[in-house]
C-alpha cells in the first residue's frame, strides 16, 4: 500500500480472509460506492449479504442467479458470483458436482472491489482514496471478532 499498488493489496487480501469475511469484503465496499442502483444490482448485492450471514446452499445458489443475471457486469454482480464460488460445487444442479478452484471466491471478491473502486472516478488521486478506504475496511474486518457482519 506504501507504494501504490492498491490492486496487489486488494488481491493479496481476497486471499488472505476467510471466505465468508472475503465476500464481506467485497459487500462493504460494493454498498459504499453502489455504480447501479436498479432492482437486479441491488439483488445480487443483497444476495451476497444474505449468503454471508445464512451461508446455505439455498442462498448460495440465490446468489449464483443474480451474478449470471447481471451478466458479471456490476460489483455487486461480482460479489454475488464471489459468495457463489464459496462452495463445493459450481455445477447446475442437475449436473454431476464439480468444484471450483479453490481461489475463485477471491477473483470474484477482487473484479467486485476494484470495478467499486474505478466506477464513475475521473481522476487517479479519486481511485487511490478509494482503494486507501477499501483496504482500511478490509484490515477492520480481518482484525475484528469471527462475526464482523453483525
Amino acid at each position: 500500500m506504501d507504494k501504490g499498488h492498491y490492486h496487489g493489496a486488494v488481491t493479496f487480501l481476497a486471499h488472505a480472509l476467510p471466505i465468508s469475511e472475503a465476500v464481506w469484503w467485497a459487500c462493504v465496499c460494493v454498498r459504499s460506492h453502489l455504480d447501479g442502483s436498479d432492482e437486479q444490482y441491488q439483488r445480487a448485492l443483497s444476495y451476497a449479504e444474505i449468503w454471508v450471514r445464512e451461508p446455505t446452499e439455498e442462498n448460495r445458489r440465490a446468489a449464483e442467479k443474480c451474478a449470471e443475471k447481471g451478466n458479471y457486469g456490476t460489483s455487486a454482480s461480482w460479489a454475488a458470483a464471489a459468495a457463489f464460488w464459496s462452495g463445493d460445487n459450481i455445477a447446475p444442479v442437475d449436473e454431476p458436482a464439480m468444484a471450483p478452484l479453490i481461489f475463485l471466491h477471491a477473483k470474484g471478491v477482487e473484479a467486485a472491489i476494484v470495478m467499486s473502486a474505478n466506477v464513475g472516478m475521473p481522476a487517479t488521486e479519486d481511485v487511490a482514496e478509494r482503494y486507501q478506504d477499501y483496504l482500511q475496511q478490509g484490515r477492520l474486518i480481518a482484525s475484528s471478532d469471527p462475526d464482523p457482519w453483525q
